[in-house]
């Protein structure tokens, strides 16, 4: 059975250069429904009240761009939505990928870390081995002077 990978989260430039797209197509949306409401105020008088059909007209076509473009800023929104959750995803991603790096390079470090402190231990033992043969040594040296009473000077 084929293991199924999750798809890689983009670049963290990539999903802010998305969501900076995507808030300026919005906001460019939201100040052309701006337009259309002032429009729509200065219109609707003569669509309305005077029942002049070109301006009937110009009012229903400015509803229709109206709703379309309320319908775009929701869709918008959604995709604004989206795109945060990817930019958080490839936030994590690359703090995930920061901490890998660090994690393998702190292993090589405690690694040589935990070579030198055996050979410091393996050096302390060659010590501590040569300080007993010293000690060996000067007891061998006292028990031989106190059986053939030899003096101090004799080392000298």
């Amino acid at each position: 059975m084929a293991k199924t990978m999750k798809p890689e989260a983009p670049p963290v430039a990539d999903a802010e250069q998305t969501l900076v797209e995507l808030e300026q197509k919005r906001a460019k949306l939201v100040e052309a429904r701006t337009k259309e409401d002032a429009q729509m105020a200065n219109i609707s008088s003569q669509a309305h009240a005077r029942g002049d059909h070109e301006a009937n007209d110009v009012f229903t076509a400015i509803i229709d761009r109206a709703m379309r473009h309320d319908a775009e800023i929701r869709s918008i929104d959604a995709a604004i939505a989206r795109a945060k959750e990817v930019l958080a995803g490839a936030r994590q991603a690359e703090a995930a990928a920061t901490s890998r790096k660090s994690a393998v390079e702190l292993k090589k470090h405690a690694d040589a870390l935990r070579t030198y402190a055996q050979t410091c231990d393996d050096a302390l033992n060659v010590l501590l081995g040569a300080g007993d043969q010293m000690g060996a040594q000067l007891n061998e040296i006292h028990r031989l002077a106190a059986r053939t009473r030899v003096t101090a000077n004799y080392f000298l």
